[in-house]
């Protein structure tokens, strides 16, 4: 009986070790979990062979290491994976705008997180873009883009905080339940303003935060002096102390507007040169400006009187009305009122007409003139 209690005393207490031991090597697993990422080849724009290829391989290297130093991420190594995705064309240059071909890619290197960074060249510079899309639906979930000159350190610092940028979600949601930590950000200026994401905390310099675990973009700004700008990573149970360093604004090569050359002498200056009536542009014209000038008064016309029986050419035709003509009766009238007695009374005054011009030449005649023609109106 005894021997019996002991067997089973032994096999509940195997049984209980072998629970614990699974639940802490569960908890090890949860705790060491990280999330697998992969780095597309980077795209380039407008630059040189040479700058390109110096770029890309800078950024590169950068992105590998930061995403490791920040504790959360597992970068995969598919170098292998994706040129045999390139031969088999699945994979292409433009595989970030293709949530299709996004999905594909991720698949295949067992990523959850893909980032992909774009170079591109402008007239101020360089513009770096680093995006991340999510492999289970292919769409974008964070964007940062910054124009750089271009040098190598400059880029190199961008590319750190974009990184951390895009990741804030991600380095939150997996951080979050291990507890807060801290930071503070300290300097020589104590008066100086503190901004964090955006957000202005007034003159807390040297002063503690406990926050959430994740990222935040740190600006320190006093007039007088550049901005001191940088982007942290805050862990649970841990306390980032970052020092602010001020540069004093350089005002020397300035122009000092309002000040008078005297070492000149009595140099005068020259006279400008005399412009167009039609070029000069001068402050508009007030009512006050404008010359006082008498109000001219319209002079009424004066139309000289027409005489009533002159031709009036400029009236329209009026349509006078036509009186039948009265016919005459020869029959009823005196004999002077006859054509008949008017013809002779006309041939007799040729008659005398003609007698009295003979008489008057004297019984000569012209041979050179021809008869007389007599009109009658």
């Amino acid at each position: 009986m005894l021997r019996q209690i002991l067997v089973w005393m032994t096999l509940f207490a195997v049984m209980f070790a072998g629970l614990t031991d699974a639940e802490a090597r569960k908890r090890r697993k949860r705790r060491s979990v990280k999330v697998p990422v992969i780095l597309l080849p980077v795209k380039v724009k407008g630059l040189s062979r040479e700058q390109a290829v110096s770029l890309a391989k800078l950024l590169g290297k950068t992105m590998f290491n930061e995403l490791r130093e920040i504790g959360v991420f597992k970068v995969l190594k598919a170098k292998k994976t994706l040129r045999k995705l390139k031969k088999k064309k699945v994979y292409t240059s433009s595989c970030y705008k293709e949530r299709k071909c996004l999905r594909k890619v991720g698949r295949a290197v067992r990523a959850k997180v893909i980032y992909h960074m774009h170079l591109q060249k402008q007239d101020d510079g360089v513009m770096v873009t680093l995006r991340t899309f999510d492999v289970k639906s292919g769409k974008e979930l964070r964007k940062a883009t910054s124009v750089t000159s271009g040098e190598g350190a400059e880029v190199e610092r961008e590319a750190r905080w974009m990184a951390r940028k895009v990741s804030g979600p991600m380095i939150t949601t997996v951080l979050r339940k291990k507890g807060k930590g801290k930071f503070k950000v300290v300097g020589d200026e104590g008066d100086a303003e503190l901004i964090v994401n955006g957000k202005s905390y007034g003159k807390r310099m040297n002063k503690s935060f406990k926050v959430s675990p994740g990222v935040f973009d740190v600006v320190v700004r006093k007039e007088g002096f550049e901005d001191f700008h940088d982007v942290i990573v805050v862990r649970p149970k841990q306390e980032r102390v970052i020092t602010a360093v001020f540069t004093q604004v350089d005002r020397s090569d300035k122009p000092v507007v309002g000040l008078v050359d005297k070492s000149a002498g009595d140099a005068q200056p020259k006279p400008k040169a005399e412009l167009p009536a039609w070029a000069k542009f001068g402050p508009a014209k007030t009512e006050k400006d404008k010359p006082k000038t008498k109000p001219l008064i319209a002079k009424p016309k004066v139309v000289a009187k027409q005489d009533s029986k002159a031709e009036k050419p400029f009236l329209p035709k009026t349509k006078t009305k036509v009186e039948p003509e009265e016919k005459t009766d020869d029959e009823g009238g005196g004999f002077y009122t006859t054509w008949w007695f008017w013809t002779a009374v006309g041939v007799g005054v040729v008659g005398a007409a003609t007698a009295v011009t003979v008489v008057s030449l004297g019984g000569e005649t012209v041979s050179d003139t021809g008869g007389a023609i007599l009109q009658w109106q």
